[in-house]
């Protein structure tokens, strides 16, 4: 109030001491404030029995009295302005001596412990008209120039009965519903402070003190991780439209199309590897000399975040076949290019693209994807085809039941394209749905997998194929991977039957004293029956093409490996992978070998295989790699073999 206004009685405190005014108390008095106001417009409250008299108004408070009321809905009251110096209105206002107004005379520590406002108190002039949302006419202009008013947040709280509003406020409760915030005058524009925050003296022991190591701290060292850095020359893919990859600077906003929450940001990528090699073998087949290439292009078309479409193709290679130069006999050209498409597929997240449609933020995760679509699964071991379906997955979920840290499970369908020697030769034959699923728990990870695979041509070769994987380190000392392959319930004779069987695998690598550059490993099988992976493409090689590198194939040269079916065989390899400290080059050196078990009319191995292999390879710069192999193979029962071939390869 004008009237109750005095000099503070304490120093001004710190900000954070700062609390709204008691609901029935004046700024700086302890008498209760003047009665509100019975008109909605700005009244000077009216002087009273024992009271000084009400101050004398200016030009401009008599302008603002006679504004409309409707123009005070929600207008901080001017009675909670005080005019400046010199004015008329404030050169009659009485001292606090001859008023009887009851000033603070308490002590600084009584005053501190006070919840009302004690800050200094800034000598105002009358507001302007800018400062109610007034035109500037509305108000006359006053006799003496005044400056501009300070925000509204730096002006001081009024009393709690000096306008409507204010009385609204007196009558909620002051704890409870919500913070309050109040900002000293004088001290301009900064953060709002909650009304219940209090300083605190400093206390040393809240804080630990400053470790000590015992060595002497060089900063120069410390830094110099940070120095004499340049740029790193990087390979781009072929085509990069929109949005590039993995660039320096700021991207600019994507777009609303779907919602804002699943922003529009396109970007299309073209990229892959070509690779081109000759080699000169003696396969199961016979001589094999050939130059050949093999281009592999993947094409994505990134939409937003989570969604993309993507597709995948080999225009110079037709079913594992790649156009060539065969100099076997005499020279002669192959031609195998097709420019038809081997995968294309859509994928995205379906709370995602609920979240955006609905403008909320996703409300699940749950991944799918549909099309001409890749299944790789158990490490391509159970699963590595390209098949026309669907899938879709529950991610990142746990089982405090189970004692399972984390889980995935994905659910699978497929109607076409199938490659699998349980239906030789026809692709179109069956059909599956199934389940993966990767845990990790127990000190290790696990996979699990199913599928009921049907025979659409009536032949009853149907069956159930299933798997399981379990990895774990042991000791410090050896990385193992265990799994198995099985296949059951084909209704067929069992000399008749094309997936019958199953298959155990053993992968350890030993962690040696160089765990990243030298690595040791050992890798063994035990197959019985005819077991089949899922799906497996041609080019993909048989079950058994991560046992070693004398059962695997380049995909490009006829290259010739040992029997990778597993087909009632039992072996495995054990050889050294070295790389350079540096990463710069590799060499592997590998001894592997099978036996063959049953009949002979139920296995693929003609007899007891042996193979020594060596593979070395390296990079030539940020695109080209230079790789060869060599492997030479004694069969039982059959011609021996050989293979040696020398390819470069460039990523892009």
């Amino acid at each position: 109030q004008l009237r109750n206004l005095a000099p503070p009685a304490v120093k001004e405190p710190a900000v954070r001491d700062l609390a709204p005014p008691p609901a029935n108390e004046s700024l700086l008095s302890l008498e209760p404030a003047a009665p509100v106001p019975t008109t909605p417009g700005p009244q000077l409250p009216t002087a009273e029995v024992g009271q000084p008299p009400t101050p004398r108004r200016d030009a401009t408070w008599q302008a603002i009295d006679a504004l409309p009321p409707a123009l005070w809905e929600g207008v901080a009251q001017p009675e909670s302005l005080v005019p400046p110096p010199g004015s008329a209105s404030s050169a009659e206002l009485p001292s606090p001596a001859t008023s009887g107004v009851a000033t603070d005379e308490r002590t600084d520590g009584q005053a501190n412990a006070s919840n009302r406002y004690q800050g200094p108190v800034e000598e105002l002039r009358p507001p302007s008209a800018e400062a109610f949302g007034l035109p500037r006419a509305a108000l006359p202009a006053p006799a003496v120039p005044a400056p501009a008013v300070p925000a509204r947040d730096s002006l001081v709280p009024p009393a709690a009965s000096a306008a409507p509003q204010a009385a609204k406020q007196a009558a909620a409760p002051e704890k409870g519903s919500g913070p309050k915030f109040y900002q000293p005058v004088g001290q301009g524009p900064g953060p709002r402070i909650d009304a219940l925050t209090r300083q605190v003296p400093y206390q040393g022991r809240a804080f630990l003190p400053q470790p000590d190591s015992g060595l002497p701290n060089d900063a120069i060292a410390e830094a110099s991780p940070y120095r004499g850095k340049s740029a790193v020359p990087v390979q781009r893919p072929w085509v990069e439209l929109w949005r590039p990859l993995y660039t320096s600077g700021i991207y600019p906003p994507g777009k609303e199309w779907f919602g804002r929450y699943n922003l529009l940001m396109p970007h299309f990528l073209v990229y892959g590897d070509l690779r081109t090699g000759v080699g000169a073998h003696r396969n199961a087949q016979g001589e094999a000399n050939s130059w050949a290439t093999r281009l592999n292009l993947d094409m994505d078309l990134e939409l937003t975040a989570t969604e993309r479409v993507h597709a995948f193709m080999g225009p110079l290679d037709r079913t594992g076949d790649f156009t060539r130069l065969d100099f076997t006999d005499e020279v002669r050209f192959v031609d195998r290019t097709d420019m038809r498409l081997d995968t294309l597929f859509f994928e995205g997240d379906a709370g995602a693209i609920f979240g955006g449609l609905t403008d909320q933020d996703a409300p699940l995760d749950l991944p799918f994807s549909f099309g001409f679509l890749p299944l790789f699964y158990q490490n391509g071991v159970w699963a590595n085809d390209n098949v026309l379906g669907a899938a879709f997955a529950i991610p990142a979920k746990n089982s405090p039941l189970l004692k399972w840290a984390n889980y995935d499970a994905t659910f699978f369908w497929a109607s076409d394209q199938i490659n699998s020697d349980a239906f030789p030769g026809d692709n179109n034959a069956a059909e599956f749905a199934g389940t993966a699923w990767f845990i990790e728990a127990y000190d290790g990870y696990i996979e699990v997998d199913y599928a009921f695979v049907h025979d659409d041509t009536g032949n009853h070769r149907s069956y159930h194929n299933f798997s399981v994987g379990f990895t774990r380190r042991y000791f410090d000392r050896i990385s193992n991977s265990i799994r198995l392959i099985t296949n059951f319930d084909q209704a067929l004779p069992q000399d008749q039957r094309t997936a019958d069987g199953h298959l155990l695998l053993f992968e350890n690598s030993l962690i040696s004293h160089s765990p990243y550059t030298f690595l040791p490993y050992f890798n063994f099988f035990y197959g019985q029956g005819r077991t089949q992976s899922l799906a497996r493409a041609a080019a993909a090689g048989g079950v058994l093409v991560n046992t070693g590198i004398n059962f695997e194939s380049d995909n490009l040269t006829s290259y010739p490996t040992l029997d990778a079916t597993a087909v009632n065989t039992t072996g495995g390899a054990i050889g050294l992978n070295m790389l350079a400290a540096d990463f710069s080059q590799q060499l592997i050196l590998e001894l592997a070998a099978l036996s063959a078990n049953g009949n002979a009319g139920f296995r693929n191995a003609p007899g007891d295989q042996y193979a020594v292999g060596v593979r070395y390879q390296k990079p030539l710069n940020n695109a080209w790699i230079f790789r060869t192999d060599h492997m030479f193979g004694w069969l039982r029962n059959a011609e021996d073999i050989r293979g040696s071939r020398v390819e470069l390869r460039m990523k892009f």
